[in-house]
This record gives C-alpha cells, sequence and structure tokens, in this order.
C-alpha cells in the first residue's frame, strides 16, 4: 500500500495526531458525560462508560468528544460483548482493536469482563503507546506500537502466525491508508476465527455533497461544541479534515466490498457521517450478536440511516 493519497496521509497527520495524543492541542475544555447513559438505569453501561472517561489518554478523549455518541456506541458494544461471553460459554476469547488510540477500549473490556480475554491494541501514533502503559493493569491487554499493517507483520514474526481473533473492531483506521478497502478488509479478515465477528467504525462519503455537509454540520455544531471552542473546530476542519477525506468512500461501495468477503452483513450504527457495520462468515454469531445489542443509545438529531441487515 504506496499510493500517494496513503503515503501523504500517513506521513502528513501523524504530526498533528501526536500532538493530540501528548494532549498539546484539541484538548476537550470540559469533562466527557452522557445524559442518555446516565438515565437508562443501565448499571453495566455506566460502569463501562466511567471505565473509559476515568482510564484514558488525551487522543482518545478527543475521539469521544468528536463523533456524536460514540462514548454510547463503545458502551452499547463493550456490554454486549461481556453479557454474551456470560450467557453463552465464553465464545469470544481475543479481542483486536484495530488502531485504538491508547487501548482504552480494550482495557474498559477487560476491565469489567467476568473472563480475561486476550487484548490486542495498536496505534501508529508512538505517543499513545505511554498511555496504555500509565493506565494498563492487565497482562492480557497487548500494545503494538505501529500501523495495523506493522501488527500483522508482528503476529506472523511472533511464532503465533495462525493466531486468530473471536472479534476484531476497526476504529476508524481505514481511511488513513487510502480507498482499497478490498485490501484493508481481507487484511484483517485473515486475522478473524471461522466463527468470528468483525465491527468496522468508518467515515463514510455521501454521493450528494450537500448530505455529506448537512451530516458534517450537524456533527460539529450540534455535537462538538460541546467539547470545544468554535475556532479549534475550524482549525480542525482547515488543517485535517482534507486529508481525512481523501481516504473515505460512500456506504454503498463500502457495503459492496463487505459483502464481497462475509456472509452476514449488517449496518448496526450510524451517527452523522460515522457508521459501524458488523460482519461474520457465522450465522449463530452473526445473529446472536445482533440479539444482543438490541436499539443504539444515540440522540436522534445525530442518526440518518436506521440499523438494517445488508446481507444474510
Amino acid at each position: 500500500m504506496n499510493s500517494n493519497t496513503e503515503t501523504f496521509a500517513m506521513t502528513i497527520l501523524n504530526k498533528q495526531f501526536d500532538k493530540l495524543a501528548n494532549g498539546e492541542i484539541q484538548i476537550p475544555k470540559k469533562e466527557l458525560s452522557s445524559s442518555l447513559i446516565n438515565t437508562t438505569n443501565n448499571y453495566y453501561l455506566f460502569r463501562y462508560k466511567e471505565e473509559l472517561i476515568n482510564n484514558s489518554g488525551p487522543l482518545f478523549k478527543h475521539f469521544l468528544a468528536s463523533i456524536p455518541n460514540i462514548l454510547e456506541e463503545l458502551c452499547r458494544i463493550g456490554v454486549s460483548i461481556i453479557n454474551i461471553n456470560k450467557t453463552h460459554g465464553f465464545p469470544i476469547k481475543s479481542y483486536w482493536e484495530v488502531e485504538s488510540f491508547d487501548g482504552s477500549n480494550g482495557r474498559a473490556l477487560n476491565s469489567l469482563s467476568i473472563y480475561d480475554l486476550s487484548v490486542l491494541s495498536n496505534s501508529p501514533n508512538k505517543s499513545n503507546e505511554k498511555y496504555f502503559n500509565k493506565y494498563n493493569k492487565n497482562s492480557n491487554n497487548i500494545f503494538i506500537s505501529g500501523s495495523y499493517l506493522d501488527a500483522i507483520s508482528k503476529i506472523k514474526k511472533d511464532d503465533i502466525s495462525n493466531y486468530k481473533f473471536d472479534f476484531i473492531y476497526e476504529m476508524a483506521a481505514f481511511q488513513f491508508y487510502g480507498k482499497r478497502r478490498e485490501e484493508h478488509i481481507k487484511a484483517v479478515k485473515d486475522r478473524l476465527s471461522q466463527k468470528g465477528l468483525a465491527i468496522f467504525l468508518e467515515k463514510l462519503d455521501d454521493l450528494n455533497i450537500n448530505n455529506f455537509l448537512l451530516k458534517e454540520d450537524t456533527k460539529d455544531w450540534e455535537y462538538k461544541t460541546r467539547y470545544f471552542t468554535k475556532e479549534e473546530i475550524i482549525w480542525k476542519r482547515e488543517n485535517m479534515l482534507k486529508e481525512m477525506h481523501e481516504g473515505i468512500i460512500t456506504l454503498d461501495s463500502f457495503s459492496r466490498k463487505l459483502s464481497d468477503n462475509f456472509n452476514y452483513v449488517a449496518l448496526i450504527w450510524n451517527s452523522t457521517n460515522f457508521y459501524e457495520l458488523l460482519a461474520s462468515n457465522d450465522a449463530s454469531q452473526f445473529y446472536m450478536f445482533l440479539e444482543e445489542i438490541k436499539t443504539p443509545v444515540i440522540e436522534s438529531k445525530f442518526q440518518f440511516f436506521q440499523p438494517t441487515i445488508i446481507k444474510g
């Protein structure tokens, strides 16, 4: 993967992300919170939220403050994995979060699970590693400093070349590696167990530019203003989003490419221009997970698409 777009995104933005990871720029102006979770009376969602907020570094906090209700969604997914392992005989023993900042979500998952999962986190931003080490309390949590391709290479070199993960979560990483989603998806799929589940969190384009910009404006001026100043939001638009946009594709295109690789695919969450798609080749695991996750915890003004089964 060495096209100009891919190289440009990885090199130019890396300096900015290091500044974000060190807490030098774009720091949320107040503590992250979730009135939605606080009013659900769901103890496990509340605990998961507290773990994510209290044991994470600057870049992950910036991420949570930048995407409407992604905090609530990560809690929904994490609690669902924990519940499935409780009630279905521990089918999810290993978890890889692709490009996971400082590994906050994987650590939260292991912290609240009644079983110890083997959790791999990776990040191409070196500054994230110190926050992983600062907050990590479980030897089953592993961090690789490098891209997801570096992580795959390390797995192959560490005499575990046949190791497969029961659950893989891609954390909006692919856009920084260009538009070759066939290659991106296949690289991740090759590390997934036979009955494994994968969730792809993606920022996706819209064929109608006005629709795309409407969703961007909704994200920025209805959500991000809770945590960032107008000047900070404009700065990021002008200094980072152009390069980030170069690597995104449409929902239809991404759905087709997933369907070419998996027998079962579903859109399970949408928030402005961000989407989560669930994929698997195992029907029982796929539908078990769909049944467990229930309804997204999201403010309606940020949801432009409803969950739907795409293939299966």
